[in-house]
């Protein structure tokens, strides 16, 4: 016996189920010969004129799943129908919205439909809908109203592993139908009630319930999958993987996989997949590898060692300020940016300079636009999102160019370095808050400002009355006793009128943040802060304003896939000036989110004082009502920062500010793990 795969002829055939296994590329060989499985299909990676055609319009139902999913396959049926032969079952390797399976199932063209998906979220719903809890889920759907605030809790709620799967199939229902383009990250869609359509969703998965005895929901790697299904002849597999450009934030799918899915088609193929400048898909059977559409509404491509490029996708850098915007785009194979212009700013502006665009690039280009985080803020970002144009806010720091680096600046070279950022992928997006978060962020932010004014004005009034020669010989400043004798301080002439003016600007500001730090105490009690600020308050030095500050800045915890990354987000780790054997550390590097930063250092100030293993009194009420999971970690956490900082005090002889900022550096690992639930 002659492998037909690598040409061996030795001994060690293996005989299985279909055929007898090489020893040396286990390969299969069919008992009934070869099939012919190397026609592929090589589309070339810009469109050619040899395309095969759509012969005739199928009569398939296309509109069978209750899912919206970006890139989604309901609207290319048609042109991968023509692959199918007769097969009787059909696994979809990563199925999403399985809109192809669902209407070859509804059809009577396959006898079984195989769904898997490794994402919780995706497979909780399938299980949901295909098992007897399917009435409990629609039951849901009815009761719902879409809200904004819904929304937002929901997709908090996901990040927990510890729901019921009913839940999590709702909330993702929820998300997937009212966020962007169906992806979980995003922030809801401006006419969520245009999306969320109970009556068809209904009818949808009661159509779906109806096949489920012909439906198994499964929650495996998709490469082992493939690779156990591969061997049945009666099998045919759909391999739609996640996006290439974007898909390690919009699904757990890193590019490596995407490398080593396509390495194992390969092998199972035995064709290569070309490096270049060809491949964007093998389409045969008995496995689909789709990374292009034929109607020409998309052009996805992976190269094995390579790198992701979408010809079809163009990219517009835009220099943002005050008064102008300075816009120019770019494609991933371009050298250099074109089409510069210079308009008053105003995202109306963008709007015209796309539309300009789509006459030189056409109407079916996908745009990303991207400016650098600045005095705009998220504003520009979400103008052009009603729009539905995609947006990023670049971190500047992360950027392939930083402007430290640069020896000619200019609004152009600015706009052009954005435009190469984003297609090349060499920059780090800030992350959108919720417009939750970011009204009360804005809000804690106007309290601080406050603060900031009343303490200006403290050290005004001191040093007015140490002009004067008025000294107090109490024990401390601003206390009940020292406001007491500040105000029968009686100085001659026009000096009391000034004291008193003093005075009064003090006693307003005081009350104004004895009134505003009582409204955020009722911000904090909102049902999507409540849980995570009563956790947080369980440290040492973090009350309801720290807490809720943190909470709003960060957004998102589960963002950092370590403590290290948040700790390193926040700029709380030592810097490094090194080369060859000179080794020269730093201090801290300063970078990210600058008021987090400045409440750790102060809520690591806590931990200098008090014995080790101490709970006041105050600590214990604000810790009250949590688990004791939660507590203990806190508790952990404050002994463990309380020895630490005396040992660096007392043993190491370490500076003061040196071991303060040092605690706070652990004090954030701390908090990355009570927010993402690595407490044990």
């Amino acid at each position: 016996m002659k492998c037909e795969y690598c040409g061996y002829d030795g001994d060690g055939f293996e005989e299985g189920e279909f055929g007898f296994w090489c020893p040396d590329c286990q390969g299969l060989l069919y008992k009934n010969g070869k099939e012919d499985y190397s026609q592929a299909d090589i589309i070339l990676e810009k469109p050619v004129s040899d395309h095969r055609p759509i012969i005739q319009k199928s009569r398939l139902k296309k509109q069978l799943s209750p899912l919206r999913y970006p890139g989604g396959k309901s609207k290319m049926i048609d042109q991968l129908l023509p692959y199918i032969k007769g097969k009787k079952y059909f696994v979809e390797a990563f199925c999403g919205g399985a809109s192809f399976g669902l209407s070859l199932l509804e059809s009577g063209m396959i006898e079984k439909l195989i769904l898997n998906d490794l994402d919780p979220n995706v497979y909780a719903f399938w299980d949901t809908v295909c098992n007897e809890k399917y009435e409990e889920l629609i039951d849901k759907i009815r009761k719902y109203q879409p809200s904004r605030e819904s929304y937002f809790l929901y997709q908090k709620r996901m990040l927990k592993a510890s729901i019921s799967t009913i839940d999590r199939a709702f909330y993702f229902l929820v998300i997937n139908r009212c966020s962007f383009s169906g992806i979980q990250t995003a922030n809801p869609k401006s006419n969520m009630e245009d999306r969320w359509l109970p009556d068809t969703l209904i009818k949808r998965i009661k159509k779906i319930h109806s096949m489920s005895n012909q439906i198994e929901v499964t929650n495996k790697n998709a490469m082992e999958l493939i690779e156990e299904m591969y061997w049945n002849p009666d099998t045919c597999i759909f391999v739609d993987p996640p996006y290439i450009e974007k898909g390690d934030c919009l699904y757990p799918v890193k590019f490596h996989l995407h490398q080593e899915l396509a390495e194992l088609i390969t092998e199972l193929l035995r064709e290569t997949i070309c490096n270049d400048p060809q491949v964007c898909r093998i389409v045969d059977l008995p496995v689909y590898y789709e990374l292009k559409t034929n109607n020409g509404n998309r052009d996805y491509r992976i190269q094995i060692g390579g790198h992701y490029m979408n010809y079809n996708t163009v990219y517009v850098g835009m220099d943002v300020h005050k008064e102008s915007f300075t816009l120019c785009s770019c494609k991933y194979e371009d050298e250099k940016a074109s089409h510069y212009q210079r308009t008053p700013a105003s995202y109306k502006n963008v709007l015209r300079y796309l539309a300009f665009l789509r006459t030189i690039y056409g109407e079916d280009t996908r745009f990303v636009c991207g400016y650098e985080a600045g005095c705009l803020g998220y504003s520009l970002y979400h103008q052009l999102e009603n729009f539905n144009v995609e947006c990023v806010i670049l971190a500047p720091t992360t950027m392939l160019e930083q402007r430290s680096k640069r020896r000619i600046k200019t609004d152009k070279r600015d706009a052009e370095i954005i435009a190469r950022s984003l297609a090349q992928h060499n920059y780090s997006p800030v992350h959108i808050p919720t417009e939750t978060d970011n009204q009360t962020k804005e809000f804690i932010r106007m309290r601080d400002d406050h603060k900031a004014e009343l303490k200006k004005i403290k050290q005004q009034i001191l040093s007015f009355c140490l002009r004067q020669g008025y000294q107090y010989d109490g024990s401390g400043n601003w206390t009940a006793k020292h406001v007491k004798w500040l105000r029968s301080l009686k100085p001659a002439g026009l000096y009391k009128e000034i004291l008193d003016e003093y005075l009064l600007t003090y006693t307003i500001l005081t009350d104004k943040l004895n009134r505003l730090d009582q409204r955020i105490e009722e911000l904090a009690f909102k049902e999507e802060y409540k849980e995570s600020v009563s956790k947080l308050t369980c440290f040492l030095g973090i009350k309801t304003h720290t807490a809720l500050s943190v909470i709003v800045e960060v957004g998102d915890f589960q963002r950092f896939v370590s403590a290290r990354k948040f700790a390193g987000y926040l700029g709380l780790v030592p810097g490094q000036h090194s080369s060859g054997d000179d080794r020269n550390g730093l201090g801290i590097t300063k970078a990210g989110n600058t008021h987090v930063r400045r409440l750790l250092v102060e809520s690591a100030q806590s931990y200098t004082r008090g014995k080790i293993g101490y709970k006041s009194r105050v600590l214990r009420s604000r810790q009250a009502g949590n688990s004791p999971q939660v507590i203990n970690y806190a508790d952990r956490a404050n002994e463990r920062l309380r020895r630490r900082y005396y040992k660096m005090v007392l043993k190491d002889g370490k500076k003061y500010n040196i071991a303060k900022t040092a605690i706070a550096r652990e004090l954030a690992c701390f908090i990355w793990g009570m927010m993402t639930d690595n407490i044990y």
